[in-house]
């Protein structure tokens, strides 16, 4: 087996950054340095931007109502008013 063949290279390099994919997904990942209580907030934007006057938009889910198929298939049965 030739170890400096070329084919051989590419499909170490391959293999390696394959293995590399698979240790990063499974090894849990790496704890962040918080910053402390006396590091300046960052700000959500520019003043002059609108983005800095609007109101923060709620979670999709509390905007958004459930509804069962059961429900609507039951509405469409219902006389109108």
């Amino acid at each position: 087996m030739p170890v400096w063949d070329w084919q051989f290279v590419l499909v170490t390099l391959i293999a390696l950054a394959a293995m590399a994919i698979v240790i990063r997904r499974v090894l849990p990942a790496r704890k962040t340095k918080t910053k402390g209580a006396d590091a300046p907030p960052m700000p959500a934007a520019c003043s002059h931007c609108a983005s800095a006057d609007a109101p923060k938009q709620p979670a999709r889910t509390a905007t958004v109502p459930v509804v069962s198929i059961n429900d609507l298939r039951g509405s469409a049965h219902q006389p109108r008013r």
